[in-house]
């Protein structure tokens, strides 16, 4: 399958951080400038894995934990109401790369779909943005840990080196900077993908920090947990959210906020490479997150699941660098619009097989601006629009409504009193499925293969905690 002559292709596929001081100096000097001449700006995709926008002291996070992001957003775009299409990252990482909804791609695994009965693949008919990239002169990289973005599932198409590390995100950092230093004379795209933060819950971090273990506030069931492997709390913390109580929800989210510093300290190292490499003000640099992170808001922790709430879907999404102009993007924006937006910043054509489309006009909401976000967990689908947030699982009888001017925090369930928003959110939600459903992809590509899981990929999910042990 090509899309405006796009043919797919497949080929083969430790330097210290600079003080923040520096960095912070760094920042404040490096605006807008144009790229050099007769070249497109080079991209740089860091994903966070679990991080939610309002960890972001850009996003009010008080006190902030992270300045180096926080920078960022001041000399770029900030996307105030980014969404991921999935709660979970399998999904939510293919919705980023084709361009397309769950429904669409099919791409799923994680806690829903145990990866021991196989991880599901792209097919080769599936579009990827590095191929885009590719195709048009960039050297294309992937840095990433075994897990769940790999060769062995086809995210190697149109990568021209892919890079994976040992599991720490220092290991996935020096690898990435390696290939800046490598690449610098040339257009280049590289996606990083760091996981640190979603290790927050691993009972070394969780009960590491001093007095961590012994904090009298926590409930006799979490703190049962120290010593246990992470598959057994991850299971534990989002098969039994009942068992455990606010005290406990605010220990874990002071556990992620720690992991928040190093996080984006990490981010600092790459932007340093950029520097001594002499290409920052020549790279495109955008930070986003596969889904958030459930503390309690509506009795649910960690992520997956049917919440579909907006701390497990809204993320956060910065872009800085040559031909941006700083800002906030108030209109909506979907984890499907990634990779249009980027492509229209870089005078990159997308392909027709690219459902999303291009937000960085958005700023500050045009008027008449009807975009809309629709999330599915696979049993449940989530609608997202200017004025409400429309739950709605025909298997569980459920259906939600909340108005997000009133009630950003969806507490007040106004389906009941509200039935003819709830039937228009249905007739939108039907229109958004119906539109995805007439993707080609759908005749062409019959049922997602699935390929088992490798020995060095299974070894990762363990760590991440999503195989290898009973649920307790």
């Amino acid at each position: 399958m090509t899309g405006r002559g796009f043919t797919p292709r497949r080929p083969t596929a430790a330097a210290a951080a600079l003080a923040l001081g520096t960095l912070c100096g760094l920042f404040l000097a490096c605006g807008g400038a144009p790229e050099r001449e007769g070249r497109r700006p080079n991209l740089l995709v860091v994903l966070v894995d679990a991080l939610r926008a309002d960890g972001l002291g850009a996003y009010g996070a008080s006190p902030s934990h992270t300045p180096v992001l926080d920078r960022l957003a001041e000399r770029g775009l900030l996307f105030r109401r980014a969404f991921s299409n999935a709660p979970k990252t399998v999904p939510s990482v293919a919705s980023l790369f084709t361009s397309t909804p769950p429904w669409v791609h099919r791409i799923e695994a994680g806690p829903d779909q145990p990866p021991e009965e196989g991880l599901s693949y792209l097919d080769d008919r599936l579009v990827l943005a590095p191929e885009v990239l590719q195709a048009n002169g960039y050297h294309t990289a992937m840095v990433t840990t075994h897990g769940w973005i790999t060769p062995e599932v086809h995210y190697d198409q149109g990568v021209d080196e892919y890079l994976l590390t040992e599991r720490e995100d220092s290991a996935v950092v020096a690898a990435a900077e390696g290939f800046i230093e490598r690449h610098a004379g040339a257009p280049f795209f590289a996606y990083v993908h760091l996981l640190d933060l979603h290790d927050y819950y691993h009972s070394d971090r969780l009960f590491g920090g001093a007095g961590a273990g012994e904090d009298a506030s926590i409930s006799p069931g979490l703190r049962s947990l120290q010593g246990a492997s992470p598959s057994e709390i991850y299971r534990e913390l989002r098969t039994h959210p009942e068992r455990f109580t606010p005290a406990d929800a605010a220990f874990l989210r002071r556990a992620y906020d720690r992991e928040l510093g190093p996080t984006d300290a990490s981010i600092g190292r790459l932007l340093a490479a950029l520097e001594r490499a002499g290409v920052l003000n020549d790279t495109v640099v955008v930070v986003t997150a596969d889904h958030g992170e459930q503390f309690l808001e509506h009795g649910l922790l960690v992520h997956g699941g049917n919440g579909l709430y907006q701390e497990v879907l809204h993320v956060p999404l910065l872009i800085a660098g040559p031909g941006v102009e700083a800002g906030v993007v108030d209109g909506l924006t979907a984890g499907i619009d990634l990779f249009p937006t980027l492509f229209s910043l870089v005078g990159v054509e997308a392909p027709e097989e690219f459902l999303g489309v291009p937000r960085a006009g958005a700023v500050a909401g045009p008027e008449g601006d009807s975009h809309v976000v629709v999330a599915t967990s696979g049993s449940a689908w989530k609608l997202i629009t200017d004025e409400w947030s429309y739950i709605l699982s025909e298997k569980y009888h459920r259906e939600e409504l909340y108005d997000l001017a009133a009630d950003p925090g969806e507490h007040a369930d106004l389906a009941p009193e509200r039935p003819e928003v709830a039937r228009e959110m249905r007739r939108i939600l039907a229109r958004e499925i119906r539109r995805g459903l007439r993707h080609p992809y759908l005749r062409e590509i019959g049922d997602v293969e699935r390929v088992a899981p490798s020995d060095d990929v299974e070894k990762t999910l363990r760590s991440l905690g999503y195989v290898g042990d009973p649920s307790p």
